[in-house]
């Protein structure tokens, strides 16, 4: 089962604990070394808590220690990110993100990460691109956005921001032309710091006859199935982007059996959370009645396909601009 505690430091699934306190967690010993000047005396807070309290040797001590130290952590991480620390505005706004100490909130989160993005943040900037990227019911997808973030965090040298700039100059999509040669760029360098996607990338271009370059589709049955279970996983947990992926799975029959109701269902999920694409795809299945299961409805489609063209899906706006006419509402 996975962790249902969380880093101190960076917010991701912990491992450890303060054996002293028993509150603290941690990810990795290096995190607890890095927080051990600032925890040190919430760590002795703590412990006389419990003394006091009467459950030094019950089972509720731990949880006891945890709520002391985790509030004292929120509280002086929220006065640091607000007197400017960099590092507190990144982490706070994890903390938002996974609702660590604080009520899950994603408008929250990418407060507190443009704050600490604008001062130079890679990490805060390399998640507020991903935020724009995909889009959510709280934050839409913002393709202008997503770009400007992803660059800086690019040329900054994060690795996951690489990776995703490559993929949309490779194919093409994402609002940018079509360039094979610098996504495989933008994947060397990348995988140039062990970037498992990146290097997976790499690995599976081939060259066509005219010399162009193509990623050739490897991807036995097996790992197909495979992946829609990791994306349902995700869909199930309401990322947008997994649930256009069970969509396309459903559709084409890829890793499960055709249901095109099912594929339906999570094309609109994720279309109603702000993903472009889905609403893109929602909307040209509805202008031009192309899916069996679809009931042609072109003033249907048409909303659908301004709202991703409003945020800058180019394809969208390409889309409109040759079959819609302008005084079409």
């Amino acid at each position: 089962m996975a962790s249902a505690h969380f880093c101190s430091v960076c917010a991701e699934p912990s491992t450890l604990r303060c054996s002293r306190c028993l509150g603290a967690r941690y990810c990795s010993v290096e995190c607890q070394k890095k927080d051990w000047l600032e925890h040190k005396a919430q760590c002795k807070f703590a412990q006389e808590i419990i003394k006091k309290s009467g459950l030094a040797t019950s089972a509720e001590a731990s949880e006891v220690a945890n709520t002391m130290a985790a509030d004292t952590k929120i509280e002086n991480m929220k006065m640091m990110a607000q007197l400017g620390n960099v590092r507190a505005m990144h982490v706070l706004g994890t903390h938002f993100q996974v609702g660590l100490g604080v009520p899950r909130d994603i408008v929250q989160a990418c407060y507190w990460w443009r704050k600490a993005a604008e001062k130079g943040c890679v990490a805060s900037q390399a998640k507020l691109g991903g935020v724009y990227i995909l889009g959510c019911k709280e934050v839409p997808a913002d393709l202008v956005e997503a770009w400007k973030w992803l660059m800086l965090a690019a040329n900054s040298g994060d690795a996951d921001s690489q990776a995703w700039i490559g993929s949309a100059y490779f194919t093409g999509q994402g609002g940018v032309t079509k360039d094979t040669e610098e996504g495989i760029r933008w994947w060397k360098l990348g995988a140039a710091q062990g970037h498992g996607p990146c290097q997976d990338y790499l690995n599976r271009i081939q060259y066509d006859e005219s010399g162009e370059a193509v990623m050739e589709d490897n991807v036995s049955h097996e790992d197909q199935v495979n992946n829609f279970k990791l994306q349902k996983r995700a869909a199930d947990q309401g990322i947008p982007e997994a649930m256009l992926f069970i969509s396309n799975a459903l559709r084409d029959g890829q890793g499960v059996s055709v249901n095109l109701a099912k594929s339906l269902y999570w094309l609109k999920r994720a279309a109603n959370l702000g993903h472009l694409k889905a609403q893109f795809n929602l909307g040209f299945a509805l202008f031009t009645g192309c899916r069996s299961d679809v009931p042609c409805d072109k003033k249907e489609g048409i909303i659908w396909l301004k709202k991703s063209a409003e945020k800058g899906l180019p394809w969208a706006i390409d889309f409109l601009d040759k079959h819609v006419p302008k005084d079409t509402s």
